[in-house]
């Protein structure tokens, strides 16, 4: 019998809820953010994350992350002592971002408590990271920090069935992104050929041969390449691989002269250690004038049928009162 049967039954609910969503046509991120947030709530945390980590490039990073979101006053100067000692990014970046480097090596659960803080009533004194395995591979963790209270003795351990139920997901989820991979592949034969590297005040480092073919060399900014309103668009693009600490795509449109513009599907990702951004990308101008030129054509099509429709029912209506008319004559 277990010892902990109020854990027991939390996370069996917690349990019944994800099963009752997959039976709908719910999303399963949308289903994980809904089960994170439930769970943090239910363990009396602070905060609370769950990230699908993506290893890229020698890169360990989170290519979905749904958390539940702690509200942080800064204007509280114990609050902002906190932030600078030691440098936690919790102005730009995600708090789970803090965690990465505890996943190089994380087999088991791993549960640290700040005693001396626990006992002032401060914040960031306890965290419980829950790694997620398939086979021998580290694809998610869990994070619940700041418990109301000590973690309850093999609290991991009861957390287990629903850790499992979690794998289907994050299953579901990596088969959706491969399909969208082999679908993307498939559209175009052109690879992610491009590439640059950026610092954190987004000056260009270096590009490699095939980003100088085709973009040039002489601009010094990477938003000295874009075209028209898309800065915008890249900007919000960049600060969001940085806030979310996940990969980021888009499609922009890049210029090397006034007559040479380009249209780009771009991924960004942001580079923690060094403070700096890889962009990678490959050209779709072809295909993006194409679906452009479809689109226009779909919206004058249904514009076409709005029309007749109207026609019709004005038709209808001419119709109906003629009949009527020659009906009150008889």
């Amino acid at each position: 019998m277990s010892r902990l049967p109020h854990l027991d039954g939390l996370i069996l609910r917690l349990i019944g809820e994800v099963n009752k969503h997959l039976l709908s046509n719910k999303a399963p991120t949308a289903i994980l953010q809904e089960s994170i947030e439930s769970l943090v709530k239910a363990s009396n945390c602070k905060y609370g994350f769950l990230g699908i980590l993506n290893h890229q490039d020698g890169i360990k990073n989170y290519k979905y992350l749904m958390e539940k979101k702690v509200s942080f006053n800064t204007s509280n100067p114990f609050n902002k002592s906190m932030l600078d000692h030691p440098p936690l990014p919790f102005e730009d970046i995600s708090k789970a971002y803090f965690f990465l480097k505890y996943t190089e090596h994380l087999k088991q659960p791993l549960l640290r408590y700040d005693n001396d803080r626990l006992s002032r009533g401060l914040p960031w004194s306890s965290f419980l990271l829950i790694p997620i395995h398939f086979q021998d591979e580290l694809v998610g963790v869990i994070g619940l920090c700041d418990k109301k209270g000590k973690f309850e003795d093999d609290y991991a351990l009861h957390m287990q069935p629903l850790v499992d139920t979690y794998k289907l997901l994050i299953k579901q989820i990596n088969a959706e992104v491969k399909v969208a991979e082999y679908q993307e592949d498939s559209s175009s034969q052109e690879s992610f050929d491009l590439m640059t590297n950026i610092d954190e005040l987004w000056n260009i480092q270096n590009g490699n041969y095939a980003w100088e073919d085709k973009l040039g060399r002489s601009k010094k900014h990477i938003m000295d390449y874009v075209f028209g309103n898309d800065y915008e668009l890249l900007e919000e693009t960049i600060l969001k691989a940085k806030s979310t600490m996940t990969t980021q795509s888009e499609n922009i449109r890049f210029k090397r002269d006034k007559k040479r513009i380009f249209t780009l599907m771009i991924k960004v990702i942001y580079q923690s250690s060094t403070r700096s951004f890889k962009i990678i990308g490959k050209d779709i101008s072809d295909r993006f004038r194409q679906e452009s030129t479809l689109k226009k054509q779909q919206d004058r099509l249904r514009h076409t049928q709005l029309l007749l429709q109207k026609s019709n029912n004005e038709l209808d209506a001419l119709i109906y009162h003629r009949s009527h008319d020659f009906q009150n004559a008889y």
